[in-house]
């Protein structure tokens, strides 16, 4: 980082040497002696005794460096105990001191974030910054990355020591620590007793700094700065159509159609050597293409490609497919059970089903009359007619005469049974019916037993009638059952 030219001068007794910088710098002492250097504003005269001084960049610094502003008022008693001369004769300082810019950030920006970055390749961070403002401590650590393959460079600059000092080597004054990014390693930093020192590079690209700070109620620790910066190249990706194998700071490239390879070295945070182009690929057109870290060639690509849309596509196909199936058969469900009337709907047996709808026929009792009125009959649309419409066989009538298929039958009554008669003829006579049209119902109880009786009756179900095929209906014992009807034999509809 650059740095402001010297500032100061000679400082004779009860003057007071005073040093300052802008925002965003502070202050390094560069050069402090005491004594007398030599003759001139603090020195009048020789007196026998001029070049006698003592070297006081440490005291100056433990008073000045890496803060803001400061002041030393002469004589000062610290700087004094030195004694490079006679206590009798007069003596004056003379410091020069620089302003170093350093990484700066506001307290506002440390209390909305977990860490603040720092990607400028080389700099400063001082223990006042974060003494001040937070950032930089164990809640909010400086993050120093760089590009990936270059490395970071941490020396240590300490206001702190102090000329003669020697430091046990079981002891540490925690000044910062140090972790590595990508293998979570950590490193303490101590003051240690040299004001220049080199503390730390880095295994990768990246580290988090966390500056240690002096609590309140205790004695302040010195400042110091931390200068960091990169060294080494990054990564250099492959040409088209080619590789890269790197080694410190040596990489080679080679083709992968051919045997063609060449080597580049870093220097200065560059690489120096041959910038060449891989036989086919000088026109710019791309033999392979990059997924993340990896480099697949075309060919493989486009397949892989081709591969995911199949899958894509029939797994799309199966869905529909799926659904369409579940419409259809939703659409096609067989009906409904229906249950008699009188039954609950609430029944167990009912199949609780979104689908599911209630019966739309009628369970009651209706008059023959209005049924048939609801719904005439219509040759081209049933089979069958209604019962009501065909006269039924005079009950007594021999059960021998009684036949199903189609034609002409003669029912007549028994003269010994005491049958009665049928309406429209003489007693024991014969009714004629003819069936070229209808299917008949005919029957007649045996006049041996007369608890065998069959009545020939319409079976109707709302509004829907059937007639029975066979030659014998229910015995009399339905006769209370409200599905069942008796049927006028003289009723006939034409």
């Amino acid at each position: 980082m650059s740095q402001e030219a010297s500032k100061g001068g000679e400082f004779c007794e009860f003057d007071t040497f005073e040093a300052s910088c802008d925002p965003g710098e502070v202050i390094q002492i560069e050069y402090a002696q005491y004594g007398r250097m030599r003759l001139g504003k603090c020195v009048l005269s020789d007196l026998g005794f001029v070049g006698c001084s003592a070297d006081v960049l440490d005291l100056v610094d433990q008073r000045c460096s890496g803060k803001r502003k400061c002041s030393i008022r002469m004589p000062d008693e610290k700087i004094a105990s030195r004694r490079p001369c006679m206590t009798e004769l007069k003596m004056y300082l003379e410091a020069n001191y620089t302003c170093h810019k350093v990484i700066g950030i506001d307290r506002a920006t440390c209390r909305s974030c977990d860490f603040v970055k720092v990607t400028q390749s080389s700099g400063f961070i001082a223990s006042t910054v974060t003494r001040e403002s937070g950032c930089g401590a164990a809640k909010c650590p400086w993050l120093i990355e760089a590009k990936p393959g270059q490395r970071l460079d941490l020396t240590l600059i300490n206001y702190g020591w102090s000329i003669g000092n020697r430091v046990l080597d079981n002891s540490c004054q925690v000044y910062a620590t140090i972790k590595e990014i990508a293998t979570s390693k950590t490193y303490t930093v101590c003051a240690g007793s040299k004001r220049l020192r080199h503390v730390y590079t880095s295994q990768s690209h990246a580290l988090q700094l966390r500056i240690v700070t002096g609590k309140p109620g205790r004695v302040e620790k010195s400042e110091f700065l931390l200068q960091y910066k990169f060294i080494g190249c990054e990564d250099l990706a492959p040409p088209l159509g080619g590789w890269t194998r790197r080694q410190g700071g040596v990489i080679t490239v080679g083709c992968n159609d051919t045997s063609e390879t060449w080597s580049l070295r870093c220097e200065d945070n560059q690489w120096i050597g041959d910038s060449r182009k891989c036989a086919g690929y000088r026109a710019g057109a791309s033999g392979s293409i990059r997924l993340g870290s990896v480099r697949l060639p075309s060919g493989l690509s486009i397949v892989i490609i081709i591969a995911v849309a199949f899958v894509v596509g029939a797994f799309i196909l199966c869905i529909g497919i799926i659904m369409f199936r579940k419409r259809y058969l939703q659409r096609n469900q067989p009906p409904q059970m229906m249950y008699p009337a009188g039954k609950a709907m609430t029944s167990p047996d009912v199949i609780k089903e979104p689908l599911y709808m209630p019966p739309l026929y009628s369970h009651e009792s209706r008059d023959p009359e209005s049924t048939y009125q609801d719904r005439p009959y219509r040759p081209e649309r049933e089979n069958y007619t209604h019962i009501w419409e065909r006269p039924l066989p005079t009950p007594g009538t021999d059960s021998s005469q009684c036949t199903c298929p189609t034609g002409t039958t003669t029912a007549s009554t028994g003269g010994a049974s005491g049958a009665s008669s049928v309406p429209g003829g003489a007693g024991g006579g014969a009714q004629r019916v003819q069936e070229s049209e209808y299917n008949t119902l005919a029957s007649s109880p045996s006049p041996q037993s007369a608890s065998t009786t069959t009545h020939r009756r319409g079976m109707v179900y709302g509004n829907n009638t059937m007639a029975r095929k066979e030659c014998e209906l229910p015995s009399p014992d339905s006769d209370n059952d409200p599905r069942y009807f008796q049927v006028d034999p003289e009723t006939t509809f034409n």
